[in-house]
């Protein structure tokens, strides 16, 4: 059951890759190149839940990235923003 706490719904059932009504291929070569050193070991499906996950929290991300007390992420230095770099330009991706 869904309910409202400050003003966010908590509960429900969380979004996934199906969740994704537009521009599916996009998302699905996104997919690809994100995980590709992934794909041979890690079902497919698996692959698809971390990227929705990755798709929902990644404003709450970079939010957490740019309050580091010593800047040490400036500039985009974070690992993981590094590697969401590549598919985010090949897919023409907007960050926001």
């Amino acid at each position: 059951m869904d309910r409202k706490i400050d003003g966010e719904y908590i509960g429900g059932i969380s979004p996934d890759f199906g969740s994704i009504k537009t521009e599916i291929e996009k998302a699905k070569n996104f997919v690809k190149l994100l995980f590709f050193s992934q794909a041979n070991f890690v079902d497919s499906s698996v692959l698809y839940l971390l990227f929705a996950s990755i798709l929902r929290f990644w404003p709450e991300f970079l939010m957490l990235l740019s309050k580091e007390p010593t800047n040490k992420f400036e500039n985009e230095n974070h690992p993981v923003v590094i590697k969401m770099k590549l598919p985010i330009q090949e897919c023409d991706v907007s960050q926001n």
